[in-house]
């Protein structure tokens, strides 16, 4: 009887929730708001690089690096919400997201040697890196409460990941705005990545050490 009662008192101050959407769904919703934001923005700060559109038809070397980087983009989203859920396995779409994320990576340490376009300042953004940061904290601030509306068993590995798939949006979208040189690319547009993903994942870190979790 004794654990019936504790049962019916525990029982009497829950209230009805609604469901989690599918992760898909939420991805889905995720992708398309984060993209019309930076969108947006890099076009309030200025116009797309001359030429970048039509690189992407007749240098298909250029469209495969992009479409590497917006497979990398996605699969680290997909995997950032996935871990919120317990009992979903994501070892395959994580392993997939750093392939895509590496080969994305070589094709810019490969251009060095044997570029795809001509090296031009054609394009150019005074605070390209500033701008990457700016762009990628609303979508990453949106992602993370995607997630605590779930339960994350390792948030901290969360977070990171969610880092990473706000800080690549910024990046991709920059290859069509900014200049393009693998030395400014990798120093501009992608190092921000990276020092988001620290970031976020020290924060987050101090964060649970206080929440005791």
């Amino acid at each position: 009887m004794k654990d019936k009662e504790l049962i019916a008192t525990l029982a009497a101050d829950l209230k009805p929730v609604s469901p989690a959407a599918p992760v898909g769904v939420t991805l889905l919703l995720w992708l398309l708001v984060s993209s019309l934001y930076v969108v947006s923005l890099t076009l309030l700060f200025g116009p797309f690089r001359p030429g970048a559109f039509y690189a992407l038809v007749y240098v298909p070397r250029y469209g495969f690096e992009l479409l590497l980087g917006v497979g990398a983009f996605v699969a680290f989203a997909r995997v950032a919400l996935a871990e919120a859920v317990p009992g979903i396995d994501v070892r395959w779409w994580r392993r997939i997201a750093w392939v895509l994320l590496a080969g994305w990576l070589l094709q810019f340490l490969l251009a060095f040697n044997w570029p795809m376009l001509e090296p031009t300042m054609l394009g150019k953004r005074l605070h390209c890196a500033w701008e990457s940061y700016l762009y990628s904290v609303p979508p990453l601030l949106y992602l993370v409460r995607l997630q605590r509306q779930r339960y994350p068993l390792q948030p901290q590995r969360a977070v990171f990941h969610a880092a990473l798939a706000a800080g690549l949006l910024p990046a991709l979208i920059m290859q069509l705005a900014c200049m393009y040189e693998p030395s400014h690319v990798l120093l501009f547009h992608v190092l921000p990545v990276a020092g988001l993903g620290a970031v976020a994942t020290f924060v987050s870190w101090l964060y649970f050490r206080r929440k005791g979790r």
